[in-house]
């Protein structure tokens, strides 16, 4: 990630080798990701087991059509012995890089969530139906509340990671959880905000529908909530809630 910032004219792409599809031999990636948020790439992070490697070369762009995130373009990313400029391996370090990776992700699908639970509750406070505007029935009132909470709720799980990180901690379960738990809400708000505006919600004179594209695309970034819940679930029996402190076994 930080080969990401210190060139910012170049663009690059994070891939969490999840289905270990890419393989490294004698300091070179061969292989094939199936797709990548990009339709250019400059420069290539691949976490792959414990280790992270960077790639400049020797690699090449298959365009395919793109669901979501349209103006980044989508494409296959085949690495064909791809030369390794460098390799992360220190455990503290590749915590810390995937975490950051997640919680960047998670931060996206709060923003694209954010932005069509306000949508829908404008829509819906102007839109009137039987004398009143449709946000005072109470079907439709419930629903635009938990869209609210369910926003809340991965803000914060995003906010503890961001603040984990900041305080130079691994962040590995704050992180995974934040990028789950963002995954679940986001894709929840999405639908169910196209839904709060009903036929319009699915044409483009509203951009409900493209943020409900862009929350499916983002959801598959850094591993996808199925790799973040994994994570959890592997770090959850680590993890002191402090429900048991001070209590005594029977």
């Amino acid at each position: 990630i930080g080969e990401l910032r210190r060139e910012p004219g170049r663009r690059g792409v994070v891939i969490e080798d999840v289905e270990e599809r890419l393989g490294v031999r004698d300091g070179q990636l061969a292989g094939e990701h199936p797709w990548v948020a990009a339709d250019a790439v400059a420069v290539a992070v691949v976490f792959h087991a414990a280790q992270a490697f960077v790639v400049r070369e020797g690699f090449g762009l298959t365009p395919i059509a793109a669901c979501g995130l349209e103006a980044a373009g989508a494409a296959r990313l085949v690495f064909a012995h791809a030369p390794i400029a460098a390799t992360l391996e220190e455990p503290h370090a590749l915590a810390r890089a995937r975490a950051r990776t997640r919680t960047s992700v998670a931060a996206l699908l709060v923003g694209a969530a954010r932005g069509a639970h306000q949508y829908a509750m404008r829509y819906a406070t102007e839109r009137t139906a039987f004398g009143r505007p449709i946000a005072h029935h109470q079907a439709l009132a419930f629903l635009i509340a938990d869209l609210a909470t369910a926003v809340d709720v991965a803000r914060l799980a995003v906010w503890r990671a961001a603040a984990a990180l900041d305080r130079g901690e691994r962040a590995e379960w704050e992180a995974a959880s934040a990028l789950a738990e963002a995954a679940e809400q986001a894709l929840f708000v999405g639908p169910n905000a196209v839904q709060v505006l009903g036929g319009h919600g699915f044409m483009k004179d509203h951009p409900v529908e493209k943020w409900m594209r862009d929350i499916r695309t983002l959801a598959q970034m850094a591993g996808g909530r199925d790799e973040a819940e994994l994570a959890c679930a592997a770090l959850a029996p680590e993890r002191d809630v402090g429900f048991t402190r001070g209590v005594r076994d029977p």
